[in-house]
């Protein structure tokens, strides 16, 4: 994701980054992420880290798209992670439905 000038100012506007320390005495000004950018970066790591599932709904995720070769990679890339975490899902819960002892 390319960083132009002016894509600060824009997610200050946006409401994904807040000044914490303003540029008073002459000191760096620092920013922090707000609490919706907060989310957002956690919802990611879910993903990620496969704790949670990736939308295959084609208006949801703009990945989903049987038209471009590389969307459509990704789809079934997506397709997979999802119906392997299903997998380890279920497996999870027969170990805790059925203990073996």
């Amino acid at each position: 994701m390319p960083f132009d000038r002016y894509k600060l100012e824009r997610m200050i506007e946006d409401g994904w980054i807040r000044m914490w320390r303003s540029d008073k005495d002459h000191k760096t000004p620092l920013y922090e992420l707000t609490t919706v950018g907060k989310q957002l970066v956690a919802t990611v790591y879910k993903k990620l880290n496969g704790e949670q599932l990736i939308s295959e709904s084609a208006k949801i995720n703009g990945l989903i798209d049987k038209t471009n070769q590389k969307a459509r990679i990704y789809s079934i890339a997506i397709r997979k992670m999802n119906r392997d975490l299903r997998k380890k899902k279920m497996q999870e819960r027969t170990v805790l439905v059925s203990p073996d002892e």
